[in-house]
């Protein structure tokens, strides 16, 4: 009869060479199940959650888009009817993807020189080189043009300036700093090569 109730039970039955006694007296069931269930070390701390007190987004993408979407809009506002679509086109996807590829060699190289992971694993990412570019096209087509009360020629140099000595003070500038150096450098270059800025 005991052999039928565990089968029923879902219980395996004995081997064929074990005694009638099992070894665990009663009480030290739930000692036995509680030790095998649990986990063998303490479970990780928790992710840092992006809504942490202190920071003034949710999430620092939100506001990346944000700036890309509006720093697109009302520069490009003023350099793409002066360019035309194609070549306005052009012009962010070769300062961007030439911005991505002098990021990517400078962080390897940063890597190779310094030794310290956090250049490889830095997210060096978004659209600052081309915001950053656009500042550089306005600079050379509209030098008089007003942005912001300050005339487009001194854009650049300003926010050049302004991102370096920020880089200072932050560790967060590692991720966008390069990218706007970068992003200028090669829109003056673009301006140099065709001559179309």
């Amino acid at each position: 009869m005991a052999t039928v109730d565990r089968r029923l039970s879902g219980f395996p039955t004995r081997p064929p060479h074990a005694t009638g006694h099992s070894g665990v007296r009663p009480g030290h069931g739930s000692d036995l199940v509680s030790t095998w269930c649990s986990p063998p070390h303490p479970p990780p701390p928790p992710p840092k959650s992006p809504h942490a007190p202190g920071r003034l987004w949710p999430c620092p993408q939100i506001a990346s888009v944000t700036i890309s979407t509006v720093g697109l809009l009302l520069l490009g506002k003023l350099l793409e009817p002066l360019w035309g679509s194609k070549e306005f086109l052009k012009f962010i996807m070769l300062v961007n993807v030439l911005t991505s590829i002098c990021v990517f060699v400078t962080a390897i190289a940063l890597y190779y020189i310094t030794r310290q992971e956090r250049y490889l694993y830095t997210p060096f990412s978004g659209f600052h080189g081309v915001l950053s570019g656009f500042l550089v096209g306005i600079k050379q087509i509209l030098p008089d043009q007003e942005l912001l009360k300050i005339k487009a020629k001194w854009m650049p140099t300003l926010v050049a300036l302004i991102s370096v000595a920020t880089s200072f003070f932050t560790m967060d500038s590692v991720s966008y700093l390069p990218t706007l150096l970068f992003g200028m450098y090669i829109s003056w270059i673009f301006a140099q090569v065709y001559k179309r800025i």
